[in-house]
């Protein structure tokens, strides 16, 4: 039973370490069991069509041509948006197995194209912590997005307030 307990951690730790990472993912949702991955982020604009449709062919071109150049098999994302009161809620589903690399260059591009609109607790300018100290988590991540067998936790819900990282299972 506590072997069940530790492992249901390490999926929260992985999620917990993502949101401390990136502080501009507005929330995630994993789900254990397809192991999809649904990051989300909030623009302070209503996004319009020409500019929405320009940023899903470059989400999707900018992950084809890393998995090309790390002659990984490639795996498309879903990219959908919401309007809410002149914000824009952009959601990025990813199928299968997306270790940091992958989620890191989605949210330096999202980052670099909607810079200060974009929603975030914490600027990535402010941040103390330099990304080497989360090297250790690049092969961790890899392992634990495959391990679903014997799992209590199934849907994974998580995003920051005040400094602290909420997860909880949907």
């Amino acid at each position: 039973m506590k072997g069940d307990c530790l492992e249901d951690s390490y999926h929260v730790s992985m999620i917990i370490n993502l949101l401390v990472q990136f502080p501009d993912i507005f929330t995630i949702s994993f789900n254990l069991a397809s192991s999809t991955c649904s990051l989300s982020y909030m623009v302070r604009n209503e996004l319009d069509k020409e500019d929405y449709i320009t940023f899903c062919r470059q989400v999707e071109e900018n992950i084809e041509a890393y998995h090309f150049l790390q002659k990984k098999e490639h795996r498309k994302v879903a990219v959908r948006k919401k309007t809410l009161r002149g914000f824009t809620k952009i959601e990025i589903d990813l199928c299968g197995i997306y270790i940091n690399d992958e989620i890191s260059l989605i949210t330096h591009y999202i980052r670099d194209r909607y810079g200060e609109t974009l929603i975030s607790e914490i600027r990535p300018e402010e941040l103390e912590l330099s990304e080497e100290s989360y090297e250790p988590w690049q092969e961790i991540l890899e392992y634990f997005m495959n391990r679903t067998r014997g799992n209590n936790a199934k849907n994974l819900f998580a995003f920051r307030d005040a400094g602290k990282v909420y997860v909880f299972d949907k």
